[in-house]
């Protein structure tokens, strides 16, 4: 692949967003949101889409390829998007963002702060626009004292502000902004030998690893590049052969939506270590991105692709508002000339810290997780099960969460123990029930699948709730009887197995049971919010094999 042909496609598709965005400009004096950019789904005006959107705008103004360059309309909607940005600072120096609820954020002005700065570079590079570049330098110096003087709680989020506050500094000249990062950095970085961040989320690893980069390359410390290599060699087993990237483990399981991010990142860090595995992976996250922009918007990875986003506080232009750094990154790096180096697709990878084991045997791949009620998740190519969880009715529901994964041999092992019940009527009155509930999960990995054995001990007749959440894509089979995924919200599982087919791809489920119809209906659990749910449900004493293979 060239830079030409990653630039121009780039090209076309901030292209396609501007056309968007510009429609989507309140143009109304007479409206409070005068200037910003009305979200479709949520029918708000976002001050932070608004600084991505202005940046992306701006990019393409600059861009001499670009059919918006040099433009006089566009300039005066860049003009508007300014105004709406100043109205919209509060007197401390910070934004809001309405969908998330976060009001006076602190955060959400450094994410902005990023956006300007990109902005500010491009249009600097011609002196008819100092009345724009005014009006963002006035804005960035008011949101730069919020981030200097307010807290900011989140480790993702502290990179964020330092590298907007070293930013600033190098910008216009601000050594006490450049002080305050230095205590982000002293505080340290919370990464363990695996490379995986303390909140585990892919998405939030990868604004870390761009803001390391960052104040790597302007406090010249090349050091702070060890932790983003150290990522990027745990993310790139994170990869799928389809492009969407495992986020299963995540602790933000509300905020991941399957698509990879951090092209940036990729991109840079296999220019600076010519790196044909990050040049490859760049390569597929660029792919993934582009070919789900649809009429200038990002559509999800998940599920029906033509549906929004169902995260918190994400719509389908919120999250593509920042599309105009893929074009910057393009006119300004090049890595044309590293070597790709195919991804590994036949791994197993056991990240004993983390309690993670990646297992890849080429379209088939597995995700096994001992910290979090999702035990696993399974691909087999198209056919996909987000999920994998023990729910059981004990004074309650109450969710298999184990303490951590072991090994012996191939086999990975989880268990979960709950001993008593603090039960609180009233304000005054406290009694403490004792539990006696014991299940021990034995996940082995085959040529072909997988086999899961689960075990019970203690309580008797206790209902268990087994549950397999699939993608809503393609058919199940139970019997002589077939499922359209698509329409089908819970199946019991008895004697016969199921078989999932999506395409040419198909995954076998042994081993079901229906002893009861008691379930949950919490059913928001996976990273995909809407699955279809296939459930086994024993009664304690249970001991029980599931055998599951891949065709």
């Amino acid at each position: 692949m060239t830079t030409r042909i990653h630039y121009e496609t780039v090209l076309a598709a901030v292209e396609a967003f501007a056309a968007q965005a510009l429609r989507l400009q309140v143009l109304d004096p007479s409206e409070r949101n005068y200037g910003g950019f009305r979200c479709p789904e949520h029918w708000v005006c976002e001050p932070l889409a608004a600084a991505n959107t202005l940046a992306s705008l701006a990019v393409l103004y600059m861009t001499p390829d670009s059919q918006y360059y040099r433009n006089c309309e566009l300039v005066n909607r860049l003009h508007l998007a300014m105004r709406f940005l100043t109205h919209s600072q509060r007197a401390d120096g910070t934004i809001d963002g309405y969908t998330r609820g976060e009001i006076h954020a602190t955060p959400t002005v450094a994410e902005a702060a990023h956006a300007l700065f990109r902005a500010y570079r491009w249009l600097a590079r011609e002196e008819q626009h100092q009345a724009l570049l005014h009006a963002i330098e006035t804005f960035l110096r008011k949101g730069v004292e919020a981030i200097k003087n307010k807290p900011v709680f989140t480790s993702h989020d502290c990179w964020v502000a330092a590298a907007a506050l070293v930013e600033f500094d190098k910008q216009f000249g601000d050594s006490v902004a450049s002080g305050r990062a230095e205590s982000y950095l002293q505080e340290g970085i919370n990464m363990n030998s695996e490379g995986v961040y303390d909140d585990r989320s892919p998405i939030y690893s990868m604004q870390s690893n761009a803001m390391l980069s960052s104040l790597a390359e302007k406090l010249n410390r090349p050091a702070l590049l060890e932790y983003v290599r150290r990522s990027l060699n745990f993310l790139l087993y994170t990869l799928h052969p389809s492009g969407e990237i495992a986020t299963e483990f995540s602790d933000y399981k509300g905020t991941e939506n399957g698509l990879p991010t951090g092209y940036s990142v990729w991109k840079n860090m296999s220019i600076i270590d010519h790196n044909g595995y990050y040049a490859t992976a760049a390569d597929l996250t660029l792919s993934t991105y582009l070919c789900r922009i649809d009429n200038g918007l990002i559509r999800p990875n998940l599920n029906n692709p033509n549906r929004n986003f169902k995260g918190e506080g994400v719509s389908r232009f919120f999250m593509t508002a920042d599309i105009g750094d893929l074009l910057s990154i393009e006119s300004e790096r090049n890595n044309d000339w590293i070597t790709r180096i195919p991804l590994p697709r036949r791994y197993e990878r056991k990240y004993t810290q983390s309690n993670i084991a990646r297992i890849q045997r080429d379209q088939t791949g597995l995700t096994i997780i001992g910290d979090k009620p999702i035990l696993f998740s399974l691909r087999n190519g198209g056919v996909i099960i987000d999920g994998f969880r023990i729910k059981y009715i004990y004074h309650g529901f109450r969710d298999y969460s184990p303490a951590g994964l072991a090994t012996d041999g191939r086999r990975y092992l989880t268990q979960n123990q709950v001993i008593q019940y603090v039960y609180k009527p009233t304000s005054t009155r406290r009694e403490v029930i004792p539990l006696n509930l014991r299940i021990f999960t034995q996940i082995e990995p085959t040529s072909d699948g997988l086999e899961l054995r689960i075990t019970t001990e203690g309580e008797a007749r206790i209902p268990l709730q087994l549950e397999f959440g699939l993608r809503k894509e393609g058919s199940l089979y139970i019997g002589e009887m077939e499922h359209d995924l698509a329409q089908t919200d819970v199946i019991f599982l008895d004697k016969e197995p199921a078989r999932i087919v999506h395409g040419t791809n198909e995954i076998e489920i042994n081993g079901g049971l229906t002893a009861h119809k008691i379930y949950s209906s919490d059913d928001n659990w996976t990273m995909n919010h809407e699955t279809a749910r296939l459930l086994i449900t024993p009664i304690t004493p249970y001991e029980g094999v599931i055998r599951i293979t891949c065709r």
